[in-house]
């Protein structure tokens, strides 16, 4: 069982986790379990945007995201931003719920992703909203909202 500390960023989830025994890989997409034939999705691998960017993920047994997010769009477009998040891991069947975040720090920004895995499509369709630091005078536009469709990518 792993047991995942973040801090004040939000709950370990190593004390409700459901131990996974008897996984096979099935394919880059999907996992099969040999004690009772069900599949679950899996987001683990490359994906890229419609923007160019690259997103790679690899999700523990508790359902942790971490990778990097290689942005190609922005005043970085060549450099690599760490990525946390979640996802349901023991959700059976061809979606799944998923969120993530990146913080932008040379540029005071985080952006926050949620969405849904679709595996038969093959795409991960979320919605970002990304917030930015500001004076008190432009609070008002401190965040944007936007919405992103990952697809699998090569490595």
């Amino acid at each position: 069982m792993v047991t995942a500390d973040f801090g004040s960023f939000g709950p370990a989830r190593g004390s409700t986790s459901v131990r996974t025994v008897g996984w096979e890989v099935v394919s880059v997409t999907q996992v099969k379990s040999t004690d009772s034939g069900a599949t679950r999705p899996s987001i683990a691998g490359a994906w890229r945007n419609q923007l160019g960017s690259f997103l790679t993920v690899e999700v523990d047994d508790d359902g942790v995201i971490r990778g990097t997010f290689h942005t190609g769009t922005g005043s970085t477009p060549d450099k690599t931003y760490p990525v946390v998040g979640f996802c349901d891991a023991d959700r059976i069947g061809m979606f799944m719920v998923l969120g993530f975040v990146v913080n932008w720090s040379d540029n005071q920004s985080i952006t926050v992703w949620s969405g849904l895995y679709d595996a038969e499509a093959g795409t991960i369709d979320a919605t970002w909203l990304m917030t930015s630091e500001t004076g008190s005078a432009d609070e008002w536009k401190a965040t944007m909202v936007g919405h992103d469709v990952f697809r699998r990518a090569a490595f």
